[in-house]
C-alpha cells in the first residue's frame, strides 16, 4: 500500500481482511479454506454492483420496491494471491485524475486490460457509487447526487450544463487540488443544495480544456466553453446516458473482464 493511489483504501482493506480471517461458512468451513481473498474481493465487488443497481429506484436501505435491471456478471473463481496478501509493496501504473488528454486514458485502458473505447467509457461508469474523500486522494465530493446507486447517472450529469459545472480547487492552499464542481443539485426530500464532481479524467471523455496547471486547474475556458469533441469516446457517453439498460449490459461485460483479467475460462483456472 505504498503508493499514494491507494491513499485512504487500507481501511476497507482490514475490513475485508478481519471478514476473510474470521468468517466460516453456513455448514461451518472457514473461508480461507474455500475461497481466495482475491476470489472474494471480486464476489464482493460483484455484490456491491448489483446491491446497488437494485437500489437505483429507492432511496432508503430497506429499499420495498427495488431496479430488477442488473449488470450481467458471472462470476468464477480461481485466482491465486499473492504470497504478501493482502498487502503489498509493489508499484504500479494508474491512470491519473488530472488528465486531460484523452488518449492517455484510453491508451491505459487498451494496453493494461486490453479494452477498447466503448469498454474504458463503460468502466469510468463505477464514478457512479461512492465519492473522493480529502484524506484518500486529496479531492472531495461524489460524482453524483445519489452515491449509493448505480446507474447512468455519471453520464446524464457530465452532459449537463445546466448542473454549473467549473474548475475549482478543493485542496486548499497546500495541497490545491482541482476538479469540477457542480452547484445545480437539490436533494429531492429536503431542497437542501448538492454539490458533485468530475475530475478532469472524467469531462477529458467530453471536452477538450485549454491551459491547464500542474494543479489541474482549466484558465483557458469554461465547460461552456472548452471544445466539445465528437469522437467515439464522447458517442459512447452520449449513448450511455441515453439508455441505462444498454449502459449496465456493457458495464456488466467490461467488469467481468477486468476481474477475470490474467485467467482464462478456457484452461481450467476459473470456473463457475
Amino acid at each position: 500500500m505504498v503508493s499514494d493511489h491507494n491513499g485512504g483504501l487500507q481501511v476497507y482493506i482490514d475490513i475485508m481482511d478481519e471478514f476473510y480471517s474470521t468468517s466460516e461458512t453456513n455448514s461451518g468451513v472457514a473461508l480461507t479454506e474455500c475461497i481466495t481473498r482475491a476470489d472474494l474481493w471480486a464476489l464482493a465487488g460483484m455484490e456491491a454492483i448489483q446491491y446497488a443497481s437494485e437500489n437505483s429506484q429507492c432511496r432508503r436501505q430497506d429499499c420495498t420496491n427495488p431496479n430488477e435491471e442488473h449488470p450481467p456478471i458471472t462470476f468464477r473463481q480461481g485466482r491465486v494471491d499473492c504470497t504478501t496478501s493482502p498487502n503489498t509493496d509493489a508499484e504500479h501504473e494508474f491512470p491519473e485524475a488530472l488528465w486531460t488528454d484523452r488518449s492517455l486514458i484510453i491508451d491505459y485502458f487498451a494496453n493494461m486490460f486490453g479494452f477498447s473505447v466503448k469498454e474504458t467509457v463503460a468502466i469510468l461508469g463505477a464514478h457512479t457509487i461512492g465519492q473522493a474523500r480529502p484524506f484518500g486522494s486529496g479531492f472531495r465530493h461524489a460524482w453524483v447526487e445519489r452515491q449509493k446507486t448505480f446507474n447512468n447517472q455519471y453520464y446524464i450529469d457530465m452532459l449537463d450544463a445546466g448542473l454549473n459545472w467549473e474548475s475549482k480547487n478543493v485542496g486548499g492552499r497546500r495541497n490545491p487540488k482541482y476538479e469540477w464542481t457542480s452547484s445545480g443539485l437539490v436533494r429531492p426530500n429536503t431542497g437542501a443544495p448538492v454539490t458533485t464532481m468530475m475530475l478532469n479524467a472524467d469531462m477529458a471523455l467530453i471536452m477538450e480544456m485549454t491551459e491547464v496547471t500542474s494543479d489541474g486547474e482549466v484558465t483557458g475556458c469554461t465547460y461552456e466553453t472548452c471544445f466539445k469533441v465528437d469522437d467515439d469516446g464522447a458517442s459512447w457517453v452520449r449513448e450511455f446516458a441515453a439508455d441505462n439498460e444498454l449502459f449496465l449490459r456493457e458495464f456488466g461485460a467490461v467488469f467481468e473482464k477486468m476481474i477475470e483479467h490474467g485467467y482464462s475460462s478456457a484452461d481450467g483456472r476459473l470456473v463457475e
